[in-house]
């Protein structure tokens, strides 16, 4: 029942729907659930906000979410669904893509991809678009650190298998360059981006 959720400017909801498929036979978004039995569904760590998906056939039901890492990650919500409701895509709360397919297994696609953000899919889920981004080493005072830069965007077929990807290229124009260090004003030192 919807015994407790999460608050917005329109009071406490618990479900928010993201996207529906082109019959109206499939929705997906996020739901709220007392993990922790205290009464309350806001603890997006606790693994209380979570990707849901409601199909005509059989009602609302969480999507599989095994492996995530709540403590660290966050929330997990489904946004966007194909026009035949097989292939539905989510993200985390640090901008990392998820997909699953025919209700299936959860597929992190940052961690096969780089992919931060997966909105866009055709009717028969046969292709993805992804943004994705890749990791590069910076060292700014002698500290050093991980980074992400673009890497520009992916076509993935998920019929097909999660490594089957394509390179979309980008304007012949259009170049990445790396950002210039910039000015920090509570050291006045130079940092590299």
């Amino acid at each position: 029942g919807d015994t407790c959720g999460g608050e917005g400017f329109i009071g406490a909801s618990s479900t928010y729907g993201f996207a529906l498929d082109d019959d109206g036979r499939t929705a997906v978004g996020l739901a709220y659930i007392d993990a922790n039995k205290d009464g309350s569904c806001m603890d997006s760590f606790g693994g209380e906000v979570v990707p849901a998906i409601w199909t005509e056939a059989g009602g609302m039901r969480k999507l599989d979410s095994s492996g995530f890492d709540w403590a660290t990650e966050g929330w997990l919500r489904a946004q966007a669904v194909s026009g035949d409701g097989s292939v539905v895509l989510g993200e985390t709360n640090y901008n990392k893509a998820m997909a699953w397919i025919n209700g299936g297994k959860r597929i992190d696609l940052f961690k096969l991809h780089g992919a931060v953000n997966a909105y866009a899919v055709n009717r028969d889920g046969t292709r993805v678009m992804l943004d994705t981004v890749k990791s590069v080493t910076r060292t700014v005072d002698g500290y050093t650190y991980e980074d992400f830069i673009s890497n520009g965007p992916l076509l993935w077929n998920p019929k097909k298998g999660p490594n089957a990807v394509t390179k979309i290229a980008g304007l012949r124009w259009c170049v990445d360059v790396a950002l210039p260090p910039y000015l920090d004003w509570a050291t006045w030192q130079m940092v590299d981006r």
